[in-house]
């Protein structure tokens, strides 16, 4: 009897020493700090690019969000206190500005890069979709402030153009010169509906595109493509073209030439539209999809000029390759 109450003790004083080790322990959870906040934002490579004709909206996500305060800061100076910022810039310049969030146990910083710009869509102009404007009674075709030439020459058999059209053609299964206004894909770039197709008739000329009131940007960046009847010519050929690669090292190439305001040439540069000099045949290629040509090693410019260049005929009116497809020009001071 007496061995019967004396483990009844024992099983009572272990009862009670768990008890108070998980009140203990509930005690320490409860205790345990909130964690640092984290900040999370979906940011593209480089920062936002951001037109100067828009707003942008920076609103991060943020984990351990608790007791927290905000800061915007621009140049070192707060320029809100609020978790999300509306950007709507008033210069063409890159900003840098960095948020911090911080609540009672630390606090977590993001640099935030944007790049405020004049990007040509060229959908202000309203083009319903699979149509083309080549209009010869207005000579230009201007987009904020950026002027690309157009000229119309009517002849007695046939009329010819020179310089850049409008276009929302989707028509990419017609690869002759019956569909010069499509470009490969059959949409602008990022998807969108218009887009510029620019023809060089003459061989020794380019196009120029030049900026109102002699004004002077920096060019960051253009998108390209073939039309859908240059990457068939390229691979098919025509009546007057045989196809690229065919025994010989063969190329189509866009030239970009920079003016300063003086006149001076400030750099050119050079990019395939094809490329069929390579000695491996599965690296050969025409540009079938929106390419972006980085243009700031031009520097600040007055207008540039664009000159196709190619191995077949020296862009002589009987030759085809003479046509590219243009979209989302991007300037900045």
């Amino acid at each position: 009897m007496i061995i019967v109450v004396q483990k009844r003790k024992l099983f009572y004083k272990c009862f009670i020493v768990l008890s108070v080790l998980s009140v203990v322990m509930v005690a320490c959870e409860e205790e345990k700090p909130m964690p640092a906040p984290q900040i999370h934002l979906n940011m593209p490579d480089g920062g936002y690019e951001l037109d100067y004709d828009s707003v942008l909206v920076l609103d991060p996500k943020i984990t351990y969000d608790y007791e927290s305060t905000y800061q915007w800061l621009l140049d070192g100076q707060v320029v809100s206190t609020e978790k999300t910022l509306h950007l709507e810039p008033d210069t063409l310049q890159s900003y840098q500005y960095t948020f911090v969030v911080q609540n009672p146990s630390g606090s977590d910083t993001l640099v935030v890069p944007v790049n405020a710009m004049r990007i040509l869509y060229f959908e202000e102009f309203g083009l319903k979709k699979d149509t083309f404007y080549c209009n010869p009674q207005v000579g230009n075709l201007t987009s904020k402030g950026v002027t690309f030439p157009f000229q119309y020459v009517a002849g007695d058999e046939a009329s010819t153009w020179n310089g850049f059209a409008l276009s929302s053609m989707t028509n990419t299964s017609v690869r002759t010169l019956k569909n010069p206004f499509s470009a490969n894909v059959g949409y602008g770039s990022d998807k969108s509906m218009s887009y510029l197709v620019c023809h060089q008739q003459d061989v020794e000329t380019g196009v120029t595109v030049s900026f109102d009131d002699n004004r002077v940007y920096r060019i960051r960046s253009v998108d390209v493509v073939n039309t859908a009847y240059m990457v068939g010519a390229i691979k098919n050929g025509t009546d007057l073209l045989s196809p690229f690669g065919e025994g010989k090292q063969d190329a189509f190439v866009l030239g970009v030439r920079g003016f300063r305001a003086d006149g001076s040439v400030s750099g050119e540069l050079l990019f395939y539209l094809a490329d069929y000099t390579r000695e491996v045949k599965t690296e050969r290629y025409a540009l079938e999809k929106w390419a972006t040509i980085d243009l700031r090693e031009l520097g600040r410019v007055q207008k540039i000029e664009m000159k196709l260049f190619s191995t077949e005929g020296s862009l002589n009116p009987k030759n085809t390759l003479s046509y590219f497809c243009l979209d989302n020009l991007k300037l900045m001071d």
